[in-house]
């Protein structure tokens, strides 16, 4: 089985193919490598959305290296195509294969911790900052600007 995805406008097409022991890749560029399964440490499945690419999922293996593998194909700026269902079955199949090769794998799912705990701060912070703008409007007689008075509805 083989998926084909281009990250990005720096990034060549990259063509992955699962094998009896690993995985393959080889881009446009020339470019290749290979992950033995024995050697994958970890995988994480995580939704991982931007503005442009609102639906993608991201598969990161965890080889020696960090490899990225997402539902989503770079076809020009600001213009990405969801393969999601492409990329189901390479992901399914490359557990399956996974899953009978490597029994000491992790698999993990969602953010790391300190990417919850940065966006849970950050988060905090801006209501922090929010609340204090409110409070501040209220104290000098600007209500007006945070909210309408009923006699203006």
């Amino acid at each position: 089985m083989e998926y084909v995805q281009r990250l990005n406008h720096f990034a060549a097409a990259r063509t992955w193919r699962l094998d009896y022991d690993g995985i393959t890749w080889s881009d446009d560029n020339g470019e290749s490598g290979r992950i033995t399964y024995l050697a994958v440490r970890a995988v994480r499945l995580r939704f991982e959305p931007s503005r442009t690419e609102r639906g993608r999922y991201a598969m990161r293996i965890f080889a020696g290296r960090e490899y990225l593998i997402t539902n989503m194909n770079y076809r020009g700026l600001m213009d990405f195509v969801d393969e999601s269902a492409q990329f189901r079955r390479f992901v399914m199949a490359f557990h399956e294969c996974l899953r009978q090769e490597n029994k000491n794998v992790t698999y993990k799912v969602g953010a790391t911790h300190l990417a919850y705990m940065a966006n849970l701060l950050i988060t905090l912070f801006v209501m922090l900052i929010l609340c204090v703008a409110v409070f501040y409007f209220v104290s000098v007689g600007l209500m007006w600007l945070v909210a309408k008075p009923a006699w203006h509805l």
